[in-house]
């Protein structure tokens, strides 16, 4: 059984925050493999990993993924997702391969959110909308 996966969808998601949130702006697509992991059960909700260091480097020409977690993600509206995906993104440097460290308060110093927005039937703003890029 299959239990981690590549996404186009979480790929496609991924561009359409790129094209609009000017400080992940810098991410280019083609060096990030997007994984939807459908069996493990981490605390986390997705995680961003570097190839620099790891052997999967001679296998891929992309140096970073995003994995997320379906156990955790399985209730997430389009909205959640979006900020999900984009907290992931903003771990991929301008520069180099060493990931930019950051936590969730990111949530609510960039996004002006609460600390639950992961929580089910959490109501967030759509950061997709143009009104709010930054």
């Amino acid at each position: 059984m299959i239990t981690i996966q590549e996404d186009e969808d979480l790929r496609e998601l991924a561009s359409q925050i790129i094209a609009r949130r000017e400080d992940v702006a810098h991410v280019e697509l083609d060096q990030v493999l997007f994984f939807l992991d459908l069996a493990s059960t981490p605390k986390a909700s997705a995680r961003c990993y570097s190839f620099a260091e790891h052997p999967i480097k001679f296998f891929t020409r992309a140096r970073f993924a995003i994995v997320v977690y379906d156990y955790r993600t399985d209730y997430f509206t389009p909205e959640q997702m979006a900020i999900l995906i984009y907290h992931e993104l903003k771990h991929i440097p301008k520069r180099g391969t060493k990931l930019v460290d950051h936590n969730v308060k990111d949530f609510s110093e960039v996004l002006r959110i609460a600390l639950d927005w992961a929580e089910p039937g959490a109501v967030v703003p759509d950061i997709l909308k143009e009104d709010q890029i930054k």
